[in-house]
């Protein structure tokens, strides 16, 4: 039963990467329940003392980088995950969005740390609020939660020294980067960083749904040649139907 339910939810978790937001977009029903699946994991596995969602075993990690790179490719998925996801308990924007803030408060240490799951976990949270950051209905919430913006600014202010990138994938921007865009995003800065920081958001912090070249730009390449594979396995299986 536990492998079932795990190898469908990983069948509709690698659908939904290899997807273009064109297919996104056109499979609005199916795309839903992978979202309503991807949130519930999330919140389960922060329940969890070692943050992995016990029913099939996925550490919070999993459903949280496929998140990040939904909210670049497809901006009605960032939407849809804080303000219309279906979950038990349910959830709205206020609770999503402490979700992934007391997660990115927790899983903070781990960039001094030596765990690479724990470190990619950060980098991946950093990533969701920094897309969270470019939407004005959201930003308040951010803004007061104090334990969030704190831990922010000090990364945001360190010199890059403890900064491990090493696990980051090619998709997401670093935790500096991140860290310094949200500020920027939020009009937080530190007054110390602000001027170094405006630089950075020239060439690197611009909101991930209209830059160009985009990050999304960048998943779709990376994943270009397994699209192509998808839909040649898609009109393959219809011929033989």
């Amino acid at each position: 039963m536990k492998k079932d339910i795990k190898l469908s939810l990983l069948s509709s978790i690698t659908l939904a990467e290899l997807s273009t937001p064109e297919q996104l977009k056109k499979d609005k029903k199916g795309m839903n329940g992978v979202l309503n699946q991807l949130l519930q994991l999330t919140m389960d596995a922060a329940n969890d003392k070692e943050y992995r969602a016990k029913i099939v075993s996925f550490h919070v990690s999993e459903p949280l980088a496929v998140l990040a790179k939904l909210f670049v490719v497809d901006e009605r998925t960032l939407d849809y995950i804080l303000v219309h996801a279906e979950t038990e308990p349910p959830s709205d924007m206020v609770s999503t969005i402490k979700l992934f803030a007391d997660l990115l408060v927790s899983f903070s240490n781990s960039i001094t740390g030596k765990d690479p799951l724990d470190q990619f976990t950060c980098i991946a949270l950093f990533n969701i609020i920094w897309s969270i950051s470019f939407q004005s209905q959201y930003q308040e919430e951010l803004k007061e939660n104090t334990d969030l913006m704190n831990t922010i600014k000090n990364l945001a202010n360190d010199d890059g020294s403890r900064v491990i990138d090493q696990y980051k994938p090619r998709a997401m921007q670093s935790v500096k980067k991140a860290a310094d865009g949200i500020l920027f995003n939020l009009n937080a800065q530190i007054p110390s960083t602000a001027a170094k920081t405006l630089e950075v958001n020239k060439e690197a912090v611009i909101d991930p749904l209209s830059m160009k070249p985009s990050p999304a730009t960048r998943v779709r390449r990376s994943i270009s040649a397994l699209q192509t594979g998808l839909e040649k396995m898609h009109r393959c299986v219809r011929i033989k139907l």
